[in-house]
């Protein structure tokens, strides 16, 4: 074996056991997926699905939007994890599914959102992958439409509408005497 590839071979001999080591951790591309959803004309959702074995670091996750006639308010944050970062110091992690919700401040003329979005994360193996870059298009609601609070899905968690106006029925009508109220207006009279 020649010297030079000798001495190159240890050169590169940390970074090779590096790699070794991390064989298990997953492309960027695989262990962090995000996803998009209009929940209104006003508000968007982005979800992360994280692999197992991988987490995300909360506070290196950056929102922006294209065209410039939209904007974003202040994200709502998904809780996380204090724990230790692979090179010192703390991160919020995040793991499992992490859901963002983006206040959107858009033109009525605007049909889709372009969001930009950067985010790092790490595997339990302790490698840390470097910043990634996604654009995910959506198609915004029409602001007149999704204003119209009768028919529009409500979304927390399972209850929309329909689920809501049946329980507030059931409490005017048995909570509050409304359901002797009734039985009284259908008894029939006796002289």
């Amino acid at each position: 074996m020649p010297p030079w590839l000798l001495w190159m071979f240890m050169a590169l001999w940390p970074g090779l056991s590096a790699w070794a080591e991390d064989a298990d951790a997953l492309h960027p591309s695989q262990a962090f997926r995000p996803t998009i959803q209009a929940l209104d004309a006003k508000t968007v959702e982005v979800r992360f699905h994280i692999a197992p074995g991988h987490y995300l670091d909360r506070d290196r996750v950056v929102f922006s939007t294209r065209p410039p006639s939209a904007t974003l308010g202040a994200a709502v944050l998904p809780p996380a994890v204090r724990k230790p970062a692979p090179h010192g110091g703390w991160m919020n992690a995040l793991t499992d599914r992490a859901i963002f919700l983006l206040p959107v401040h858009a033109d009525p003329t605007t049909p889709t959102l372009r969001l930009h979005i950067t985010y790092q994360g790490c595997a339990e193996a302790g490698l840390c992958h470097p910043p990634q870059e996604r654009i995910l298009t959506i198609a915004l609601p029409d602001a007149a439409a999704s204003s119209l609070w009768l028919g529009r899905r409500w979304h927390l968690d399972g209850f929309g509408w329909p689920e809501v106006a049946g329980g507030l029925l059931a409490v005017l009508c048995l909570g509050g005497g409304g359901w002797g109220w009734l039985r009284k207006q259908r008894r029939p009279q006796r002289d």
